[in-house]
Order: structure tokens, then C-alpha cells, then sequence
């Protein structure tokens, strides 16, 4: 099946699973939930692990020969042409500190490419959603990346680190930078054009990106790793040194500035 049908056919299946899962995490948002760390260090809830449940549940009663990769469940390698990449909690710290830039990034990875994204904020009241060739949607209606064709004075959404002079070739101009917990989030609003992008130049995962991806090339915007290159996803893909989501002449001139990804 072609990619574009496979997009259209799972699409609201998807969207009905994620407002399922939203509502669930909405219902135990501020109330003080179990909570922990992980080997890693990064915390997790029983909010996390319930979501990543019902997700699962849900999509792979209806799609079984689909496989399945979650930040906070294991893997299951049913076949690589075609998996679902979720991160049910983005933005952990953000919801167990009752702050409600928090998300559910769900993502269809078809071939290597993500076809198909759908990016939840219950506690924003935000659906951001996309479909490979269908364009990008927030809460059914169309966005689009900013118009905005100048480096200097431009909004990103990136950690201060991320900015000194010896992270670049060349130096960057003044930029105003933004902060938002959620890295799904940041993406998403790269696609309604609220900034005019979002980078990284240290290691990210993909379920943090994948979702973003398709909707943020679906407003019009670039996304790529810190050379350029379009994402490509696998079931079993390391940490990414770095991307940069932005609108096409923002994205043009970041990668111009030579960004140098932090070990």
C-alpha cells in the first residue's frame, strides 16, 4: 500500500487513541501521581506507563502486524516497513510540576519515514496533526511555518547552551530565544508559525522528533539532522546528535552558520 493511503487509513485511529490516552493523563494531571527515575535519570509517572498502555492496547488490537516503539514500554519488531514511534508523556517534568506544556506524540513510521503525526497537548486544548502530502493541522485547522526570511531578531526555541560562539562556524546574529519543556511541543509550534524554529545540537530521540517531523514539513517548514539530511526512522535507531526544525530560510541560514553537535 502506498504510503499516502496507509497515512489516510490509520489516521483516525490514531486521532481517536491519542484524545483516549490525553483524556487519561488530563483526568490525573495536578493530583499528585506516583513518580520516579529512571536508569537514565529522566523521570517517568504512572501516568506515563498508563498512557503507553492504552496507546498500545488500542493500536495493536487494530493494527497487530505493525510494530510498536515507546519510550516507556519494550519494543516489538513485528516488521520494519511499518511501526508506530510514541512517546505517550513529552514533557514528563512539565506535567508533574502541573505545568501544561506537556503532550502525547504519536507517530507512523512507514519505510524509514514518518507519514504520519499527530502531536496532543489535552492541557493547551491542542491537536496538531498531519498526514504525509495532506498538510498540517491544528485542531482541524490548516498552519503554516512563518513567512519570516531574516536570521537576526528571529524567535527559536533552544537551550542556551546550544548558542555560544564556539557551537557554530560562524557566529549567529541576535536571535530571541524561547523556552518550552516539551520538545514534541516546540516542533508543533514551529509548524503554526508561533516561532520560526526549534534546534538541538545534542542527543534527542526519535520518538521525540518523529511526530514533529511529518507535521512540521507538512506547514511548509525544514527539518533535518545538523547536515542537512532528511530523518530517516528504524525501529532501533540510537540518540540523534542534534536537528534543526524551521521555516525554509531560517533553516537555510542555521545550517549555513555550521552548527557543531555537543558530545
Amino acid at each position: 500500500m502506498h504510503e499516502q493511503a496507509i497515512a489516510d487509513t490509520d489516521y483516525d485511529l490514531a486521532l481517536k487513541a491519542v484524545r483516549e490516552a490525553g483524556a487519561l493523563a488530563l483526568s490525573r494531571f495536578g493530583k499528585g501521581v506516583k513518580a520516579w527515575r529512571k536508569a537514565d535519570g529522566t523521570p517517568v509517572s504512572e501516568s506515563d506507563i498508563a498512557v503507553d498502555r492504552l496507546l498500545r492496547e488500542h493500536l495493536k488490537a487494530e493494527r497487530p502486524d505493525y510494530g510498536w516503539v515507546s519510550e516507556e514500554s519494550e519494543a516489538t519488531y513485528q516488521s520494519e516497513e511499518r511501526f508506530w514511534l510514541v512517546d505517550p508523556i513529552d514533557g514528563t517534568s512539565a506535567y508533574l510540576g502541573g505545568n501544561p506544556s506537556w503532550c502525547i506524540s504519536l507517530a507512523l513510521i512507514v519505510r524509514g519515514v514518518a507519514v504520519l503525526g499527530l502531536i496532543h497537548a489535552p492541557a493547551e486544548g491542542k491537536t496538531y496533526s498531519a498526514a504525509r502530502h495532506g498538510g498540517a493541522r491544528l485542531n482541524g485547522r490548516t498552519i503554516s511555518v512563518s513567512s519570516r526570511q531574516e536570521l537576526e531578531g528571529a524567535r527559536l526555541i533552544v537551550n542556551g547552551s546550544a548558542l555560544k560562539p564556539e557551537r557554530w562556524q560562524k557566529p549567529l546574529p541576535a536571535i530571541e530565544r524561547l523556552s518550552v519543556p516539551s520538545l514534541a511541543l516546540r516542533l508543533a509550534y514551529v509548524a503554526e508559525g508561533s516561532c520560526e524554529g526549534a534546534l538541538a545540537l545534542s542527543y534527542k530521540h526519535d520518538w521525540d522528533l518523529a511526530a514533529g517531523d511529518v507535521i512540521v514539513r507538512e506547514a511548509k517548514g525544514m527539518m533535518s539532522d545538523l547536515d542537512g539530511a532528511a530523518l530517516r526512522y528504524s525501529e532501533n535507531h540510537p540518540p540523534r546528535r542534534g536537528f534543526i526544525a524551521a521555516a525554509p530560510f531560517i533553516h537555510a541560514a542555521l545550517l549555513a552558520s555550521g552548527p557543531k553537535a555537543i558530545s
